[in-house]
């Protein structure tokens, strides 16, 4: 009789236990954020494994969205109104950063650490996420400062292969303040989570034109100078050729045309050049060096621009 009690005893004990295991774990997955109640997402869901396919270019291009990892680029995205689809963290203390207080509950989820390293393609997860709509062609600039000097130049990018290269030059673009953005269709995408990373937030600061055909490309050049950032053009081709800081970059609106390293210059944007009185320019080296990286070599040429740009105004 003694023993029938106690086994009684244990029984409810233990389903005192699992209720309140339970409560924690109910507790444990939801959690207080300002005004919303914050659900936790487990590995598997829609909109997980919609985000975690983003990583593609294919799914990138057929959802029209795109991820941008850690909580300054997301924050730059909220500055320039882009529209947040979600938003995923698995460290709470970094919404501390950002204004979520407009968003809706459902758009903000915690993640556990695996899931994040899942979604991330960095070495080193950022701890929050967003999934954003992917940016229109020639969107871009609302972060612009309307007060600063804007430089007469597109910058072009043909054939470009390299995230860090496509990244580091819109970067570079838009702390120079240039005029827009393009790339044609043999590059990698701009919205790549790389190249996303290497631009620092550039991509809200000047207009981006993406992935376009060379109809496209001439439409958006057209009545601009055209120079050819490549060191290895054949002089039968007969373009005229200068050093990068020969050029007077402030005399009108402007295209520099840069190429990957590896396969240069595509022939369809060199006879486009030699159509409309193209130029090459060259950033001179001292030692017999094959070439700078297509970034460096941007970047160079760019910033003497910019340079120019600001002398021009200051003799005003």
């Amino acid at each position: 009789m003694h023993l029938l009690f106690r086994r009684h005893i244990l029984v409810e004990e233990a389903g005192i236990a699992a209720e309140f295991l339970s409560a924690v774990t109910r507790t444990a997955q939801s959690i207080k954020q300002g005004k919303h109640t914050i659900k936790a997402l487990e590995s598997g869901t829609p909109r997980l494994r919609m985000a975690a396919s983003l990583n593609k270019r294919k799914h990138r291009e057929k959802h029209g969205r795109i991820m941008l990892e850690g909580w300054r680029h997301i924050r730059e995205a909220f500055m320039a109104k882009a529209k947040v689809l979600n938003i995923f963290y698995s460290n709470p203390a970094l919404l501390d950063h950002i204004d979520t207080s407009s968003l809706p509950s459902s758009c903000l989820a915690q993640i556990s650490e695996e899931t994040m390293e899942s979604l991330s393609s960095a070495v080193t997860p950022p701890g929050i996420i967003g999934m954003f709509k992917r940016p229109r062609q020639g969107e871009g600039g609302e972060l612009k400062n309307r007060n600063t000097l804007q430089l007469p130049l597109t910058v072009l990018c043909d054939g470009l292969k390299d995230p860090t290269n496509l990244g580091t030059l819109v970067r570079t673009s838009a702390a120079a303040a240039c005029q827009s953005f393009i790339t044609s269709t043999g590059c990698v995408d701009v919205w790549d989570p790389k190249v996303l990373r290497c631009a620092a937030g550039g991509h809200f600061y000047l207009p981006i034109h993406y992935n376009l055909d060379w109809e496209e490309i001439e439409a958006v050049i057209a009545d601009k100078r055209i120079f050819l950032a490549d060191n290895n053009i054949s002089d039968d081709l007969c373009i005229p050729s200068s050093a990068h800081f020969l050029v007077d970059w402030t005399q009108g609106p402007s295209v520099l045309v840069i190429g990957g390293e590896t396969t240069g210059l595509g022939e369809i944007i060199k006879n486009i050049a030699w159509q409309h009185q193209g130029q090459l320019v060259r950033v001179p080296m001292a030692n017999t060096i094959d070439c700078l990286s297509a970034a460096m070599a941007g970047t160079v040429i760019i910033y003497e621009a910019y340079r120019q740009l600001l002398i021009a105004e200051q003799d005003r």
